[in-house]
């Protein structure tokens, strides 16, 4: 199994655009060295909609341009996803801090083993 890349992450200062009026994705970056300026990107939230159309017993599916809504939505998501390595290690601890001073909690201790094992790709 893999690790993933280490963090912290945090939102692209720059929305990922044509324009600046014509936003399509926000990337969740890295830094990658020294320079605060050297970052990569770990993954990018698109804003765009799904739409489906059927023609001749055939679906197509195509983009449908980001509204505000989208925007809105791809950024509470793309939020979430640079504090999962911030997450990840507060839970870490919390479990261990709970098995070592509250062997009483076994259900809230699974869920939270459960959640790790998640955020790391282990089979459940």
């Amino acid at each position: 199994m893999s690790k993933h890349t280490p963090g912290p992450w945090f939102l692209s200062e720059k929305d990922m655009s044509l324009s600046e009026d014509d936003v399509m994705s926000i990337g969740v970056m890295t830094k990658t060295g020294a320079d605060d300026d050297e970052s990569t990107c770990v993954t990018s939230v698109s804003a765009f909609g799904v739409a489906s159309y059927e023609e001749g017993g055939v679906t197509y599916y195509g983009a449908t341009a980001p509204d505000a809504a989208s925007l809105a939505v791809a950024h509470a998501n793309a939020r979430l996803i640079a504090a999962a390595p911030d997450l990840l290690e507060a839970l870490r601890a919390l479990v261990e801090a709970v098995e070592d001073n509250y062997q009483d909690s076994l259900r809230e201790l699974i869920a939270a083993h459960a959640a790790i094992a998640k955020a790391e790709g282990a089979q459940q």
